[in-house]
């Protein structure tokens, strides 16, 4: 109970249970005054879920689990045809429009 474990092909990600990415997230938005809405959130696993479910818009590449894919879809985000860095690249460029 004092850590919560995820894993994806890439990574376990360790850390203390009663801290995540949405925590992160979550602090930036009360240090910059950024609403969650305005905030772009990307992820491929489970450990992105917190965070992919506070912010206002989100992407994932297309090596993402099929479980963060449907939870991407379900907030009408977006699911880029490329993987890893490309995939962010892609997703960056959707959102704001750059070329």
């Amino acid at each position: 109970g004092l850590v919560t474990l995820h894993h994806s092909q890439m990574a376990v990600d360790i850390s203390p249970a009663v801290i995540d990415k949405a925590s992160g997230v979550r602090f930036l938005v009360e240090k910059t005054g950024v609403a969650l809405d305005q905030i772009l959130g990307m992820g491929d696993s489970r450990g992105d879920f917190p965070m992919l479910e506070i912010v206002g818009q989100v992407g994932c590449p297309a090596n993402a689990t099929q479980e963060c894919k449907e939870l991407v879809n379900r907030k009408g985000g977006y699911i880029s045809p490329y993987n890893y860095a490309m995939g962010v690249v892609d997703i960056i460029r959707r959102f704001t429009k750059e070329d």
